[in-house]
């Protein structure tokens, strides 16, 4: 029940930051794959990718702000 929330809200937001014409299918195969990943990465993968996730946004916004 939990993966599935995360992948909806996930999904969502790459369907949002994508937008356009590919934001259906985009949402769609997160929203597949990524309870599999996570799944996978156990509780201190999903805790290494969300602060990679956090470093690399700050990095962005910092280029973008040059």
């Amino acid at each position: 029940m939990l993966g599935r929330i995360v992948s909806m809200v996930a999904g969502r937001s790459i369907a949002r930051t994508v937008g356009g014409v590919a934001a259906g299918p985009a949402g769609t195969v997160v929203g597949l794959l990524l309870p599999t990943v996570l799944r996978r990465l156990g509780p201190g993968g999903m805790l290494a990718a969300a602060i990679g996730g956090a470093v690399v946004r700050r990095a962005v916004k910092k280029a973008a702000a040059r």
